[in-house]
């Protein structure tokens, strides 16, 4: 048995969206920066896993974190795609403000960003009708304060936004069945069975 599949696999539309978003967060988060003359300003990340680290002050990641589909034909299938924008701020704790000034730069960004999310500009998020049927900011989140060992106090809060769109596939148009023989056989291992290419 041959690969059926003989046309390279696109990019998936959850991958375009989630990338359209880490984007459209860095450019309106910086052009805020400049028109709020914001002291502090943040690096935008898409799928960091390395841990924040309190020299930093603030700090956004996207993430995808799913799908959920609902409707399904040979063609397509819909449905909400889940991201993650995780907002990291600082405050030093000199005095006894540190941590409010931190949940305060950090409530200040996680609004900015629902703001940008959610606003009529971005209903698409830059695409072509019919691309994106809805995008919604459907949580936030705040963690509490911790003391470091630096004596920077870190908050972190989570946007968690749902974006409903179509994946789709191209149609199998078929062939012939010449023969139901094929090459792959389906041995047992020490972990289960395996299917081998022979």
């Amino acid at each position: 048995m041959s690969a059926i599949i003989q046309n390279i696999i696109p990019k998936q539309n959850f991958e375009i969206i989630g990338e359209a978003i880490g984007a459209i967060i860095a450019l309106e988060v910086s052009n805020q920066e400049t028109l709020q003359n914001l002291a502090k300003k943040a690096n935008v990340y898409s799928e960091r896993i390395d841990p924040f680290n309190d020299e930093e002050q603030l700090m956004i990641n996207t993430m995808y974190d799913g799908s959920v589909y609902s409707s399904y034909t040979e063609k397509n299938t819909q449905g909400p795609n889940r991201y993650y924008i995780d907002v990291y701020a600082t405050g030093k704790a000199s005095d006894k403000d540190g941590g409010l000034n931190s949940a305060t730069l950090l409530k200040k960004y996680l609004g900015m960003c629902r703001y940008i999310l959610q606003s009529h500009l971005y209903a698409t998020l830059g695409f072509p009708p019919g691309f994106i049927m809805g995008t919604y900011v459907e949580e936030i989140q705040i963690t509490d304060p911790q003391a470091n060992q630096d004596a920077a106090n870190t908050t972190s809060g989570r946007i968690t936004i749902s974006v409903r769109a179509i994946e789709d596939q191209e149609m199998w148009l078929g062939e012939n069945l010449n023969s139901a023989i094929t090459g792959v056989k389906l041995s047992e291992t020490e972990k289960g069975y395996k299917y081998e290419i022979q």
